[in-house]
């Protein structure tokens, strides 16, 4: 029974950070192009570039918030951390419904295909990671599957013995 931390994978922090660097650029240049703007008539059309620049913004926290994760798999549950927000949740192993692992093709691309690991949780709520995000990423599916092997087995006759 060991407690299992998640590593980055190399690629994704490479991807990240190129990311975040053409990100930067960008909003420097617009930044700048707002500071040079003088006439009034091409505030029109600046709103437009602004709203989806907000909508950028946005996704773009919205995709770290979910990418940037710490994942700790201990004995007592899966320890999911935010490192964007530093937000923290325990995940019981008995209050996860489903864990469902996926491959999905990508022909053409850097990977030929990766695979995808889903956690659906009783209340509904799905978490989801991924090989390329993590490199022991196997290991970690490994130990989710062990904790929840020795669970005990629900009472089905409705009788509690605690």
């Amino acid at each position: 029974m060991a407690v299992v931390t998640s590593r980055f994978g190399k690629d994704f922090i490479a991807k990240a950070s190129v990311f975040t660097i053409v990100a930067i650029a960008v909003l420097v240049k617009y930044v700048r192009y707002l500071i040079e703007l003088a006439a009034p008539a091409q505030w029109y059309p600046l709103s437009i570039i602004g709203g989806f620049f907000l909508l950028f913004i946005y996704l773009f926290f919205r995709l770290y918030k979910y990418a940037l994760i710490k994942m700790t798999v201990a004995r007592d549950g899966i320890i999911w951390k935010s490192l964007i927000t530093n937000k923290v949740t325990v995940i019981p192993y008995k209050d996860i419904a489903h864990v469902t692992c996926s491959t999905t093709n990508t022909s053409g691309r850097q990977y030929s295909s990766y695979r995808t690991t889903q956690i659906e949780l009783i209340s509904g709520k799905q978490l989801s990671f991924t090989n390329v995000q993590f490199d022991n990423y196997t290991e970690l599916i490994d130990e989710i599957r062990e904790q929840r092997r020795l669970l005990p087995a629900p009472d089905v006759t409705g009788n509690n013995h605690e």
